[in-house]
This record gives C-alpha cells, structure tokens and sequence, in this order.
C-alpha cells in the first residue's frame, strides 16, 4: 500500500511536539484498504507528546461508518468513538512490533493511516448487525428457506 500523503507525520520535525492534526475521514481513505469498512464520515484528532526517545500519539475517532450487515448482508451505518494510543521512536530500520512502531531516523516519516484505519476498524462490534426489523426483508426471507431448527432434529 502506497502512502497516503496527508496522513505522514515527520518526526524528525521538532514542532509536532504537542502539536494536534485534524483529519476528515471519508469514503476515499476506507477505498484505499478495501477492508470490511466500505464507506464513512470520521472526524480524527491525533496529538503527539514526547517523552525521552519516545513519541505517544493520542488518536481520537469519531463519527459513522458503513459495513455489510453480518446478518442480511446489506449496508448498516454504526457510530464510532475511539482513543488510541500509539508509541513511536527514531530507530535504524522500520519495524512495527505491535507495541511501539519503529521509524528509521534516515526517512523520519511515519504514515498514520493504516494505524488509524486499523484503530477505527478495531472499535467496531464484534457483530455487525441492523436493529430489529431494519435487516433486508427479501435476504432474511431466502436465510429462513435455509434455516434448520436444531430443537426439531434428532441427533
């Protein structure tokens, strides 16, 4: 995945340090990963602080995306609202460890939107699914043709 260039923050820049960026969040970033998030409206806030070597980034999220019903398959918008935190310092190579990202201090770039994407993605409920009565009538219909009643069987 190429980077996105909005989303790159350069840590070799002094004046990050307690330095916030906004990010409106829409349909074009979730295209990008091509994840189970098809569409959405985030607004994203990202604060950096700096302690010793190493920089914390506080990662709000909030506002809707839109995902398949895991039940009728058909769109379903849920609300998000999401802090995060990521670790982050200078190093010789770039590595994710999963607790702290390591950037090569020759580049000093790191690119925040897979990070947000995974973040937003990862405050999703386990089941996706519409309230009662909102799922897709004609999809619920054909699932009923198919649908076995464990109770009635013998096993």
């Amino acid at each position: 995945m190429d980077k996105m260039e909005n989303y790159i923050i350069d840590l070799t820049d002094s004046r990050i340090v307690g330095t916030s960026y906004e990010f409106v969040i829409g349909d074009s970033f979730f295209e990008q990963f091509g994840g189970i998030i098809s569409r959405g409206d985030i607004h994203t806030v990202v604060t950096c602080e700096y302690s010793g070597s190493l920089f914390r980034f506080s990662i709000h999220s909030e506002g809707k995306v839109i995902t398949p019903c895991d039940r009728c398959l058909a769109d379903v918008e849920l609300m998000i609202d999401t802090t995060d935190m990521l670790v982050a310092k200078l190093g010789t190579s770039y590595s994710d460890d999963g607790d702290c990202v390591t950037v090569d201090s020759n580049d000093g770039e790191l690119d925040l939107s897979s990070f947000i994407y995974e973040f937003i993605t990862l405050s999703l409920p386990v089941k996706r699914v519409h309230k009662d009565n909102e799922c897709n009538l004609e999809m619920i219909s054909v699932l009923k043709k198919y649908q076995i009643d464990i109770e009635s069987e013998d096993l």
